[in-house]
């Protein structure tokens, strides 16, 4: 049963299939804000039963209660984080996800032969579906609909306002594809740190089927247009097969050009950030509250700056000191999971679907999963 709910999960890992709620404060001026609304996502069937499972079990294992001043004093922040929040259901909400996400990563952990197992088997499948709607959309300028939607594909099309677009020379606006994601720049992501982690698969276990999905999902990511997801591609390519003649994919994106009115709005979205921070210094505005003093109810597209922006400076700087053990262990990992840290941390400073989108962000924790398990030396058959 619960390697059942672990491939359910994996299968469905890229959806955005879920239910919205729309309390008043997840209301801005009127309109619903994605960004501050409560979702029961659809892989939320799957992780909950195996939280439920691990915690079942924790309770009946001896162990020893350990006071920890860190452990207090990140409560206390948190806490104090959610009071002093704009909104703080918001806030909340956003660490209940986080909270959901690391006792996951906690269970996986305790289970690891299912990483081993499930991950190679069924993430290839569910990114050939994603690159193949990808290619699709492009093809007909649209959503395909049906059934797709309820694997995560939402409606639009070139004409559908404030729609991802490139423009193409003689070709004009051409929509950028979404696939089953929000926007081209999130599946992008997607695409090229999932690559990642099933090549560490495919080096382990070579398989017809990891290979035709590493086929598919490299070809699909310039798909996307997303600049810096193509030249990290290109220089992943570079480093893992040492293919020169892969190093003018990396001037792909310089060959297209984008709406100048995005690096506008991104520099007027950092100047807002440092100008909250500086309201905002001690507590911040609550985490994932930075949608509600947008203008364009978009989070600002660098994530240290959110973080900062959101969390207040004794927060963030408490965050540093977790994430410095675990970078200086990243280079001790396999080639593959540390070029995805790397892409992790590179994307991290263009754009914030790492944090903000539920897709990306349990990749992320799966991938740490993947990580630990791995620097831990967890063998595929132990437990």
């Amino acid at each position: 049963m619960e390697i059942l709910l672990v491939g359910l999960l994996v299968f469905f890992l890229p959806s955005q299939l879920g239910l919205h709620f729309w309390p008043p404060y997840a209301l801005v001026s009127g309109l619903r804000v994605d960004y501050l609304s409560p979702v029961f996502l659809f892989t939320d069937l799957f992780i909950l039963p195996l939280i439920f499972l691990y915690l079942s079990r924790l309770a009946f294992t001896p162990s020893r209660l350990v006071s920890h001043k860190k452990l207090l004093l990140l409560c206390l922040l948190i806490l104090l984080n959610i009071v002093f929040s704009l909104r703080p259901a918001v806030a909340a909400f956003k660490y209940l996800r986080l909270l959901e996400y690391s006792l996951l990563v906690l269970y996986l952990l305790s289970r690891p032969r299912y990483l081993f197992s499930v991950l190679p088997r069924l993430l290839p499948l569910s990114l050939i579906l994603v690159a193949s709607l990808a290619w699709m959309q492009f093809f007909y300028q649209r959503s395909l609909g049906g059934l797709w939607y309820f694997f995560g594909e939402r409606a639009l099309s070139v004409s559908t306002p404030e729609v991802a677009k490139v423009t193409l020379g003689s070709w004009g606006l051409i929509l950028r594809p979404y696939s089953v994601f929000s926007h081209p720049n999130s599946l992008a992501g997607f695409l090229l740190v999932s690559g990642l982690l099933l090549y560490y698969f495919y080096r382990r276990s070579p398989s017809l089927l990891l290979q035709l999905s590493l086929v598919f999902t490299a070809v699909t990511l310039p798909l996307t247009f997303s600049r810096t997801a193509i030249v990290l591609e290109a220089i992943s390519l570079l480093v893992l097969f040492r293919k020169w003649f892969l190093l003018p994919l990396a001037v792909l994106p310089f060959l297209f050009s984008g709406s100048s009115a995005s690096l506008s709005g991104r520099l007027a979205l950092f100047n807002l950030a440092l100008r909250q921070f500086f309201l905002h210094p001690v507590t911040g505005l609550g985490l994932g509250n930075f949608p509600v003093i947008s203008p364009s109810f978009q989070p600002v597209h660098l994530i240290p700056l959110l973080l900062l922006s959101e969390l207040g400076l004794p927060f963030f700087l408490l965050l540093l000191f977790p994430l410095a053990v675990f970078i200086k262990k990243i280079p001790h990992l396999p080639l593959p999971l540390l070029l995805s840290w790397i892409c992790i941390l590179a994307t991290s400073l263009v754009d914030h679907y790492w944090l903000t989108l539920p897709q990306n962000l349990l990749l992320l924790f799966i991938l740490l999963a993947q990580s630990l398990a791995e620097g831990l030396h967890i063998s595929a058959s132990s437990r």
